[in-house]
């Protein structure tokens, strides 16, 4: 039997539950528009009665008749923030009282509006939003954005799949406290969703916000003004072009924003003809990840010196398949910098790494990709654990647990006072995680991920580079049924330069997928999770009594060129500049790994190449005894079983 869910004082997330879980069990409606409705109802009597009602409410008659005058108002008044039935009518008089007293502790104008801010996270359907790849943004990220990219008052900003409206409601905060009006800041904001849900959640954070409504509308920000669908009055939910509502909303001159903040969904492909047509980076394929033409769309939107900042996954900026992506990007837009968030950033949703994108838009006829720099940082702490839970920090002798920004542990101010520095002009201050790189001294395919310049990653000697020591080795071989049996190594069972409780005599076609082939002398070391000190030399005693050794596509296989030992290779991998190294270099998104380019250019000190022999012996002969005593420990293991 399920536990009831226990409320906590001050918790709205806590009575969102709660409220859940008493629709659920008395009328079977939808939990989102119970709440949602109820919100409404709440906001009603703070912007029109001053709060006189909420939790006055005497009796479940009054409860329901005030509730209900309430969201008339809020439908005159406001309208498209309800839906087209209200689901509400069909609860019972006593539970509607029930659930409405919930929210009588609450207020939700002003400064209670951080407390809406989790509604959309909180009671959409986790799954649901994880399948769209739609993730809630977290609040000190969004800052940190708007805190880069500056809004003021008189510009158009923009977010084209704005979900919760948390990029738009920040930029408002930004624009009043620098003195704007805060009607005059709210008329330039616009905002696109595809999910009905989240624009109504958007308009209500809106309405909390600034008590006032919000240009926010059910919008495809993909489809271009000739593919656009209408919105009819039969099918009031069916997404249209973004392009028919800028073009008669008086709104920016030629369709185009002065700036974009935008976390684009990163799950899914598109595969419309009609839609990837439109775009330089779908034409001519059968299918394009949403987020590349998200990314097109934005540049496509920004007027000329218009201003950006994307949150994308990290491996659209690292990986060499993305190479042509970044080589447009960089034709169109100016890169000012790129900030790596660490992989616990979107937990507990996803442990999937991003990058924020800093740019302005190139002026039309000065396309290129020469002159400027690039300011790229690597953020250190997101402010959450592994779990997705916050870190709260001391500030002021006080804990502002309602201020994500002052509240969390997190060092994006430090990003952001680099940035500023940058931009005016000013040299920031050189750290192991921010360096600033010259746009003609990009990496090998353009790369955009913060981590290929991070200084930690280059060791600092005197010595050769491994790609011109060893061979890098990529045979494979496939799953093959011919009788050959093979000892089969993940990278589990490579540890502190030994293999151990590797899978031996296993059938070729029993593989799985392909394999590396191994040889006995070689060293191997996985690109996954260099912290597990997953290096080893491959010994004799794998390779006897089977067909081959073969080894998981995430090794790393060094070779000898010439017959000579390499052996002295793993207590240097192993040694701690190497593996401090090996962590600076990950690259990637839900696992990050470190590039076969990294392995390339490691240098070897001259110092442990004058003496290679000699350490090889003595890493063969510590191998070699190692691997005695543990077929020692594995025969008397037999031993007392045989005995049991």
């Amino acid at each position: 039997m399920s536990r009831r869910h226990q409320m906590k004082a001050g918790d709205w997330v806590s009575v969102v539950r709660r409220m859940e879980e008493l629709v659920a069990a008395g009328s079977g409606e939808d939990p989102f528009e119970v709440v949602l409705e109820l919100v409404l109802a709440r906001l009603a009597d703070e912007l029109l009665h001053q709060g006189r009602h909420f939790p006055g409410f005497a009796s479940p008659g009054q409860t329901w008749r005030g509730v209900f005058h309430l969201l008339a108002e809020i439908a005159e008044r406001w309208p498209g923030l309800l839906g087209r039935s209200t689901a509400l009518s069909r609860l019972r008089e006593q539970h509607l009282h029930t659930c409405a007293s919930l929210l009588g502790a609450f207020s939700f104008t002003g400064s209670g509006a951080l407390m809406l801010d989790s509604l959309l996270e909180t009671i959409s359907v986790p799954t649901a939003r994880a399948r769209k790849g739609q993730f809630f943004t977290p609040r000190h990220v969004v800052e940190a954005c708007v805190r880069m990219t500056r809004p003021r008052q008189g510009e158009w900003v923009l977010d084209p799949c704005c979900g919760s409206g948390g990029f738009l409601v920040q930029a408002w905060h930004h624009m009043v406290q620098a003195g704007g009006a805060p009607g005059s800041a709210l008329d330039g904001l616009l905002g696109f969703d595809l999910d009905p849900r989240a624009i109504r959640v958007a308009k209500v954070l809106m309405l909390a916000t600034t008590g006032r409504s919000a240009r926010l509308r059910l919008a495809d920000a993909l489809l271009g003004a000739d593919t656009g669908r209408e919105v009819s009055p039969q099918d009031s939910q069916a997404p249209a072009s973004i392009h028919e509502y800028l073009d008669s909303c008086n709104g920016p001159p030629g369709g185009r924003v002065d700036v974009i903040l935008t976390n684009p969904p990163f799950a899914g492909e598109l595969r419309d003809r009609r839609i990837l047509d439109a775009f330089q980076n779908g034409r001519g394929r059968k299918k394009v990840e949403r987020d590349v033409l998200f990314l097109e769309k934005c540049v496509g939107l920004l007027r000329p010196g218009g201003r950006i900042a994307i949150v994308l996954p990290h491996g659209k900026l690292a990986v060499a398949r993305w190479a042509p992506l970044r080589r447009w990007l960089l034709r169109h837009l100016e890169v000012r910098g790129v900030v790596s968030l660490p992989s616990s950033t979107f937990q507990p949703h996803t442990g999937q790494r991003t990058c924020i994108l800093l740019g302005r838009r190139r002026s039309s006829g000065r396309q290129g990709q020469g002159g400027g720099r690039i300011l790229f940082q690597v953020a250190a702490r997101s402010g959450k654990d592994s779990r997705g839970r916050p870190i709260l920090r001391e500030t002021d002798g006080q804990v502002h647990e309602d201020d994500p920004w002052r509240a969390w542990d997190h060092d994006l101010e430090d990003i952001v006072q680099r940035w500023e520095l940058l931009e005016g002009g000013k040299e920031p201050p050189a750290t192991p995680r921010a360096v600033v790189v010259p746009r003609a001294r990009l990496d090998h395919g353009l790369v955009l991920a913060p981590e290929r310049y991070d200084p930690r990653r280059n060791l600092q000697c005197d010595g050769l580079p491994l790609g011109g020591l060893v061979e890098l080795s990529d045979r494979t071989l496939a799953p093959v049924d011919d009788g050959r049996r093979f000892t089969l190594i993940d990278t589990t069972h490579a540890s502190a330069g030994l293999v151990r409780g590797a899978r031996r005599a296993l059938p070729g076609s029993r593989m799985g997928s392909s394999k590396k082939l191994l040889r006995v002398g070689d060293v191997i070391v996985s690109r996954l999770r260099p912290y597990l000190r997953q290096v080893a030399l491959v010994d004799a005693h794998l390779a006897s009594q089977v067909d081959g050794v073969m080894a998981s596509t995430e090794f790393v296989v060094l070779r000898s060129p010439d017959g000579r030992s390499i052996a002295f290779l793993v207590p240097y991998l192993l040694s701690g500049p190497v593996q401090e190294a090996m962590a600076a270099a990950q690259e990637g998104g839900l696992h990050p790994r470190v590039p076969h380019s990294f392995f390339k250019g490691l240098l070897v000190p001259h110092s442990l190449l004058e003496r290679r022999d000699t350490v090889s012996r003595q890493v063969e002969q510590a191998v070699s005894l190692l691997r005695r005593e543990l077929l020692h420990l594995e025969a008397l293991a037999r031993d007392i079983a045989a005995k049991l």
